[in-house]
């Protein structure tokens, strides 16, 4: 199982070198508890609050079989992963959380970064906290006495296509860009390998 980052603005990516065992992900709701006369309490529903996803792992010091590096013989050393991820924590940027051969694809925001050395083996232990990211539009309507109202709008802040049976990268690429040339821009944001791996139901992100 492959997982990886995207920067939503420069497509830069970061796979993570050795997939994490497991992954915790919460999810709740902003509900309510009244009382009413009469009725006691009830419980009102309110708006989903935003995933939040912890993921950990190491970053390794040596050569293991199970690395999903480009290059296992030489693992990158484990100050790049650590400088690029605190470098996307400081420039306000979402990132695009992928999980490969699944449907799972969340905007997010890094909220907590930790990392240190628990043995002599060169591998660096750390714990990565992520929250989802929602983009919040400010739109300004002039009023007739010349002032102005603001309103807020959320959106998603990513395109995403559900793949549908018989679909291929180059057919999506064909009806989402106008040009089936660029499937290969579809396959790197998804993180797929293999174009004809694809799943009706699976959710791309474009």
């Amino acid at each position: 199982m492959e997982i990886s980052l995207i920067h939503s603005v420069s497509d830069e990516k970061l796979i993570l070198p050795v997939s994490p065992e497991e992954f915790t992900i919460q999810e709740g709701s902003n509900n309510q508890v009244v009382t009413v006369e009469n009725l006691g309490e009830l419980n009102i529903f309110g708006k989903p609050k935003l995933v939040c996803i912890t993921l950990s792992s190491f970053f390794p010091g040596q050569n293991y079989p199970f690395c999903t590096s480009v290059n296992k013989e030489d693992p990158q050393p484990y100050q790049d992963y650590v400088e690029l991820l605190g470098r996307w924590m400081k420039d306000g940027k979402p990132l695009i959380l992928n999980v490969q051969n699944t449907r799972f694809n969340l905007t997010c925001c890094i909220e907590n970064f930790s990392y240190g050395e628990k043995d002599s083996s060169g591998d660096v232990y750390y714990t990565l906290e992520l929250k989802e990211y929602r983009i919040v539009n400010t739109v300004t309507n002039s009023s007739d006495k010349g002032g102005s109202n603001q309103r807020q709008q959320v959106r998603e802040p990513a395109k995403t296509h559900i793949v549908k049976s018989g679909d291929t990268l180059w057919m999506i690429a064909q009806k989402e860009y106008g040009d089936g040339s660029r499937w290969k821009e579809i396959a790197s944001k998804n993180g797929i390998k293999d174009p004809k791996g694809l799943q009706p139901g699976q959710r791309l992100v474009l």
